[in-house]
């Protein structure tokens, strides 16, 4: 053979030798993976746009009345029962006129009735209390039985005093009566020409 033709051989076959191997493919980047993303926070809802005005902000809860004087619980709470109106309670002992030591406040029709003062700096004082219903009743066919018309009137009185001897000394006492007239008969527990309601003394320790 000849010399330049065993060349071009030679050159054919490393070109085809090259050429026919496997190419080397790169291996693919690693892709990083996707992250959630954050939920997205819901947006204000303003107020509808209808024309009506915006509604008030919610109010804070009622605070209860603070307690007054020496009492620790306010008005209705403290287990004296209810109250009739400011200054009245239907339990007379619970009731404290000492305020009205303050001649500003003495306003109302029995106020004279409610402070008597004893000495100069009012500290010694009595209060009068009292109390009178009258009850008209009237039963047709009592029992559920052919009787004659049964009517009946009723009084009932309370009258107290209570005896303040400076702010650590008091003495209170009520007397109560119930009477009952009419065509009905009048059992024991319907009437009571007077009996002693309530009477108590209340001595308090001197704080030094």
């Amino acid at each position: 053979m000849h010399k330049g033709a065993a060349t071009a051989a030679a050159l054919t076959l490393a070109l085809v030798w090259t050429s026919s191997a496997p190419a080397q493919i790169p291996p693919p980047a690693l892709q990083p993976e996707p992250q959630p993303e954050p939920p997205a926070s819901a947006p204000v809802q303003g107020p509808p746009d209808d024309g009506a005005p915006p509604l008030p902000p919610a109010r804070a809860p009622a605070t209860p009345p603070a307690p007054t004087g020496t009492n620790r619980f306010p008005p209705g709470e403290d287990g004296f029962g209810p109250r009739m109106g400011p200054r009245y309670a239907t339990s007379r002992w619970a009731e404290d006129w000492s305020f009205l030591r303050d001649r500003a406040k003495r306003k109302d029709l029995f106020d004279p009735l409610k402070y008597i003062p004893f000495d100069a700096d009012g500290s010694a004082y009595l209060t009068l209390n009292g109390q009178s219903r009258l009850r008209y009743e009237t039963y047709s066919n009592r029992g559920l039985r052919e009787v004659p018309l049964q009517d009946n009137l009723l009084l009932r009185t309370f009258a107290g005093a209570d005896l303040h001897l400076g702010e650590h000394v008091r003495v209170y006492g009520e007397i109560a009566s119930g009477q009952q007239w009419g065509s009905s008969p009048i059992n024991a527990n319907q009437r009571n020409d007077l009996a002693i309601q309530q009477l108590f003394a209340h001595i308090s320790q001197v704080r030094r």
